[in-house]
């Protein structure tokens, strides 16, 4: 019997674009795709090079921002070194000649005023056509890409591999087999790279405790969402959207009553409530519960509205005339730690007391030495540069380290990444 196609793996993909906080939207919502799984996201065309050698996706997502020359010219590089490469490629306003020669070159072709909805058609269909290797070519193996988060987190060889319970030995041989692909001969060097590549994230930076037992490897999983509120025809809307995007969903009817729902305490993955107009009680038991909060509101999007929500400790904002557009990129942004609000409220997000730590105010010298971690050099080259003292260096690190509270420079890298104090450097562009 053949295997049916939603059995298979999912495609591997690449995201690029120079806008931040386009190209973390894009990743964390073409991740919740159940045919796609993001393996990378990079700022610059020309990194999208480097991300193919060391991830080998089978499709590229790039964002043209309004000029299609780089694109194309990274595109046909791509072509050339893969054939079966699958590229799409989005675009503004371009002028008809530049739109012909993209369409010799790319698969897809989508314009960013058709929005995510169209986007995600695009790349399922696409997914569903590509061939799922055994292997992902010469990219990072899921054993790889565990010991890299976990080097991020700052945890030693020894502390590796009592967390994965695995030999020291195990882990040494695969950390080589990573530096070697990301073509790096440090932890600070493979992280740095990693970063700059979009293999991992600031969050692994999150540093569990050493003496907790092992956990399982890390692994991607699914967002949880519990939907409460009054009014029927908003609450099918919202249950809709999410189960047409293939999230696990929850009705929560009696939000008012002490016990948890029926499993979502056992639950592993993160759990995101959606408040639809929410009563009182609503927000109470969302409060009690810990999870974060989305606000899907029907009123006039006022100043008011957005102070109440996010004081009342939500995460993010929507209104109504957004949900099919705007609530599944929502709700995984909201998971990944994120707080949104949608461009109709006023651009408001005080902080609460269930915030994570505001970023700590480094001096100029200490925003030196992390950028000189961050293009991984050694104490004596960031002393030499700087022209101050090795001893100089180590105490303005240990400084640095407490300010982000990390004990190494693997640690402080990713914690830095993660904080927007520093932004990720290719180990090439370090110099000496």
């Amino acid at each position: 019997m053949s295997e049916h196609p939603r059995a298979q793996a999912p495609a591997r993909v690449g995201v690029q674009s120079g806008d931040r906080l386009r190209r973390e939207i894009l990743g964390s919502y073409l991740d919740t795709l159940p045919s796609v799984r993001v393996v990378g996201r990079v700022a610059h065309h020309a990194d999208v090079l480097a991300l193919h050698g060391v991830q080998r996706p089978g499709m590229v997502l790039l964002d043209a921002d309004g000029d299609l020359a780089p694109a194309l010219a990274v595109c046909r590089d791509l072509r050339e070194r893969d054939p079966d490469l699958c590229l799409v490629l989005m675009c503004g306003r371009a002028a008809s000649g530049d739109l012909a020669a993209a369409r010799r070159t790319v698969d897809a072709l989508v314009p960013q005023a058709h929005g995510f909805a169209a986007l995600a058609s695009v790349v399922q269909r696409l997914a569903a056509a590509l061939p799922r290797p055994a292997t992902p070519g010469q990219g990072l193996s899921d054993r790889q890409r565990e010991i890299l988060l976990l080097l991020a987190a700052g945890h030693n060889t020894g502390e590796i591999a009592e967390r994965l319970g695995i030999s020291v030995g195990t882990v040494e041989y695969h950390r080589r087999r990573v530096y070697a692909k990301l073509n790096a001969t440090t932890g600070v060097q493979a992280v740095a790279q990693a970063l700059a590549y979009g293999v991992i994230a600031g969050q692994a930076a999150i540093r569990p405790a050493i003496g907790s037992p092992p956990t399982p490897p890390p692994d991607r999983h699914p967002v949880l969402v519990v939907v409460a509120g009054e009014g029927p025809a908003l609450l099918d809307r919202v249950l809709t959207t999410l189960v047409e995007h293939r999230y696990p969903v929850l009705r929560d009817p009696v939000p008012g009553r002490p016990d948890p729902l029926d499993g979502l305490d056992r639950h592993r993955g993160p759990v995101v409530r959606v408040l639809v107009d929410p009563a009182p009680e609503h927000w109470r038991a969302g409060q009690r519960s810990g999870h974060r909060s989305l606000l899907v509101h029907s009123g006039p999007g006022d100043y008011g509205v957005a102070l109440a929500a996010f004081t009342g400790g939500a995460a993010a904002v929507l209104p109504v005339e957004r949900i099919e557009e705007h609530l599944v990129p929502m709700v995984a942004l909201v998971a990944s730690g994120y707080r949104v609000i949608d461009e109709e409220y006023p651009p408001l997000v005080p902080p609460s007391a269930t915030d994570e730590p505001l970023r700590p105010r480094l001096t100029a010298r200490e925003l030196d030495i992390l950028r000189s971690i961050g293009r991984s050099h050694t104490l004596r080259q960031t002393a030499r540069l700087l022209g101050i003292a090795v001893k100089t260096v180590e105490n303005t690190q240990s400084h640095l380290f407490r300010k982000l509270g990390v004990r190494n420079r693997a640690e402080a890298l990713t914690a830095a990444y993660s904080l927007g104090l520093l932004q990720p450097y290719f180990v090439g562009e370090s110099g000496s």
